[in-house]
């Protein structure tokens, strides 16, 4: 069978040897389907990058872990470009004390993206690709949007920005989110254009504002975690970890890992906890806040700690964590708490449940799908049951550890070689291609 020609938009791959708040979720997802797609037998894999990303890019390409593809980037624009990127990237410090400077970079941005889609036709004519793809529910390339010729397939992730605007900073100020961009794009051009969604519930929001769009268009594949996701009963690994990030050796601790935003119910969570050790009168017992957080929001959620008076060190913000340290935390908590407001799929239950922790989560959204029976599952704004589901994990071993069981259980039911391989079949199912693939 003739190989697809298929153009992958690698931008968050840039981030590969960064460690910072932007390696959330949707970079992991992206990680991880870049590098069973690159070695697919299906697919001929060319790479786009957002103008501003490249350099970063270009670096990660020329790793021990990917030169020996030969990857190529096709807009690389050549040296003005280059030069354009260089100065956005140096002024991405100077820009967060200075108006003007924060101004002259988004100019930048609009001339690099300006050139890049007067200049991608040409190259997709030139490589002959098929099909374009793209792990991340935003604005596709005009370039490439605007050719009628080529196959779009999106990974949906969420419509978060659009079911909760009042979260983001943008659209008070009018500002059109790049998801709300790519909905709109799905809407302008039903045909040659498919969604791949990362759970039912994220797949049914979706088409809730894409009128246009009909479900034969989409599918559902569900993520996994990684593999480096599994249980460490390493006592020294786990006191040295927890000692890196300033968590009592001696004591037992609860764990909160996400992105610190307000969709996440912190502060519930945090309130509901201090109030179950208050009422418990328990002493041995900490909760640990562990992962970046947004500009504003970690202010407020280190104010609300410092309110708490005599209870403040019962609460530990870590900051972000190294990759390797995550599944040492999950193993070392009593258990995992997630009561997010919505989640388009929820990763770090996942997580937590291949590490053997038990969890505790909400109710709503994708999580169902994501947790089934294997944990407890709450309402995420009663405090009340926050702290009754506190009880039962402290209380009850033989609990703990059937949610262990059942957590192992469920998280094997998700892969990264399934999830891809149903990516692969969409693909060539919609492009003309029948394949036998991975079931």
């Amino acid at each position: 069978m003739k190989k697809i020609k298929l153009l992958y938009d690698a931008s968050l791959i840039s981030e590969y040897y960064k460690k910072n708040s932007r390696r959330t979720g949707v970079y992991f997802v992206e990680y991880n389907i870049f590098n069973r797609l690159i070695n697919s037998p299906y697919f001929d894999i060319f790479l786009y990058c957002r103008p501003n990303c490249i350099r970063d890019l270009k670096n990660t390409l020329n790793s021990d872990k990917y030169a020996r593809y030969g990857l190529q980037i096709i807009n690389d624009d050549g040296r003005i470009c280059r030069f354009l990127e260089s100065i956005w990237i140096n002024t991405e410090e100077a820009a967060r004390k200075n108006r003007i400077t924060r101004i002259i970079r988004n100019r930048i941005l609009r001339l690099l993206n300006y050139i890049d889609s007067t200049r991608i036709e040409k190259r997709l004519s030139k490589y002959s690709v098929d099909a374009f793809f793209s792990a991340e529910t935003i604005e596709i390339p005009k370039g490439v949007f605007e050719n009628k010729d080529i196959y779009i397939f999106v990974f949906i992730n969420d419509v978060i920005p659009l079911i909760f605007p009042q979260y983001f900073e943008g659209a008070a100020k009018g500002r059109v989110h790049p998801v709300a961009k790519a909905v709109n794009q799905f809407n302008e051009r039903c045909n040659r254009i498919y969604g791949i969604a990362i759970s039912e519930h994220s797949r049914s929001d979706f088409l809730r504002f894409t009128p246009r769009v009909t479900e034969k268009n989409t599918i559902v594949a569900h993520l996994a975690c990684d593999e480096s996701f599994v249980r460490c009963d390493d006592g020294e690994r786990i006191r040295l970890v927890l000692e890196k990030y300033g968590i009592p050796v001696n004591k037992k601790y609860v764990l909160s890992l996400c992105t610190l935003e307000p969709r996440k119910n912190l502060m519930r969570a945090v309130d509901a906890f201090i109030r179950f050790i208050k009422k418990n009168e328990i002493h041995d017992l900490y909760m640990v806040l562990c992962g970046s957080g947004w500009d504003g929001f970690i202010e407020k959620i280190e104010k609300s700690i410092d309110d708490l008076g005599d209870y403040r060190d019962r609460v530990i913000i870590t900051g972000y964590a190294d990759d390797a340290d995550v599944p040492v935390l999950y193993s070392g908590a009593e258990w995992f708490v997630y009561t997010s407001q919505y989640e388009g799929f929820g990763l770090p239950p996942l997580e937590a449940m291949n590490c053997g922790c038990p969890v505790i989560t909400s109710n709503n959204s994708s999580l169902p799908e994501v947790v089934g029976d294997a944990g407890i599952m709450i309402d995420y704004d009663s405090i009340e049951q926050h702290v009754e589901a506190f009880e039962k994990m402290y209380y009850d071993e033989e609990f703990r550890k059937e949610c262990t069981q059942k957590g192992l259980k469920q998280a094997g039911k998700f892969s990264w070689d399934r999830c891809c391989s149903i990516i692969e079949r969409f693909i060539l199912d919609n492009i003309g291609r029948q394949v036998e693939v991975f079931e």
